[in-house]
């Protein structure tokens, strides 16, 4: 054993060989004690974490509610488009008839509220869908003159954030037995209210986007000639408040009949992943708004396949994906074949056609 000894200058040399190996042991026991803290703190951490495993057949929708909402420009420049517009709601709804769909309308008048909401019990929803996007029948239908001031500016992404948050909303189309036009704007302007930067007369409040529904925003416009910047353009609050309620690209979805050469600031918009805005988009100069229609009705169908709705919120460690072959044999999709994000998955591929199940296990 080595022994130490040091001088006091009080009194003689002594040994310090006890000293050190009581101090040994503490320090032993020290270490000892944290570890067993570290430990027991390891083991919390993995207690909360638990797995799932949940199975679904490829021709299942998990997703039966379907939310639209129509974000169309008022402009004068318009009138074509809306006449086009208004008599081909049954190519956008071609491929998801079937769904428990709901469409509400709103203008890209900053100033604007929604117009109204039709469902498939709506009696006679192809007239006053027709009804409601008439350009000649909207411009008629402000009474109030700050308003009606407005039309000009369209400001698409700004109207499809207070369309998604439901800042006001009017009540539901009316029935073929009552008179009455539809009701729009017309109530009395209360006291104007700060609303992102604009005095909104709007005043009520509802929320129209039902909880688990799969989402989509189409946005009809010729220009965005407010959208100098991104504030302007309100795009960044757009995006992320639908991110909040939706996973953008699968069960929020955003599509667009735009004019590119002045629409260049949304096309150009890309999201913290360097995606872009859009899952779909074409020129709004189309002659045939049918074939366009159709083939965004064909997308929202293909999602509403393609994603299905989890029992827990994943919580982003660790997910795998199992798809069954009616044959019996399984086969792992590969991380860029699908998403888990939330309370959804997402499959980013076309399966087999005899897939008869899929199966994911992830950590929430």
């Amino acid at each position: 054993m080595l022994i130490l000894h040091w001088k006091n200058s009080a009194g003689p040399t002594r040994s310090v060989s006890m000293q050190i190996v009581k101090l040994l042991a503490v320090l032993c026991l020290l270490a000892t004690c944290n570890k067993s803290k570290m430990s027991t703190s390891f083991s919390a951490d993995q207690a909360q974490a638990e797995k799932s495993t949940e199975s679904f057949t490829p021709e299942k929708q998990t997703y039966d509610k379907l939310d639209i909402l129509l974000v169309i420009d008022e402009s004068g420049s318009m009138t074509k488009e809306h006449e086009s517009l208004s008599t081909r709601l049954n190519d956008l709804l071609s491929a998801v008839s079937d769904s428990d769909w709901q469409i509400a309308i709103t203008t890209t008048n900053p100033m604007s509220c929604l117009l109204t909401v039709i469902d498939s019990d709506t009696p006679n929803y192809e007239r006053i869908f027709a009804e409601t996007i008439d350009l000649e029948t909207l411009q008629a239908s402000y009474k109030d003159a700050v308003v009606r001031s407005y039309a000009w500016a369209e400001q698409a992404a700004y109207s499809a954030l207070r369309g998604l948050r439901g800042d006001c909303i009017a009540a539901r189309a009316p029935t073929p037995t009552t008179p009455q036009p539809i009701q729009t704007r017309r109530q009395p302007r209360p006291p104007a209210e700060s609303d992102g930067g604009f005095n909104s007369i709007c005043h009520q409040k509802n929320t129209w986007v039902r909880d688990g529904s799969m989402l989509a925003v189409l946005l009809i416009t010729d220009e965005d000639h407010q959208c100098t910047h991104d504030y302007g353009c309100h795009l960044s609050d757009f995006y992320f408040y639908l991110k909040s309620i939706r996973n953008p690209h699968a069960t929020g979805r955003v599509y667009g009949l735009l004019n590119e050469n002045d629409s260049r600031r949304f096309l150009a918009w890309q999201d913290e992943n360097g995606e872009s805005l859009f899952d779909y988009h074409e020129s709004i100069n189309s002659p045939d708004y049918t074939k366009i229609l159709t083939e965004i009705s064909q997308n929202i169908s293909a999602a509403l396949k393609n994603n299905f709705a989890l029992e827990h919120a994943h919580d982003g460690d660790s997910a795998t994906v199992v798809i069954t072959t009616a044959d019996g044999e399984t086969q792992p999709l590969t991380p860029d074949q699908y998403n888990v994000e939330g309370d959804s998955l997402s499959i980013n591929t076309t399966l087999p056609a005899n897939t008869t199940k899929i199966e994911v296990t992830y950590t929430h």
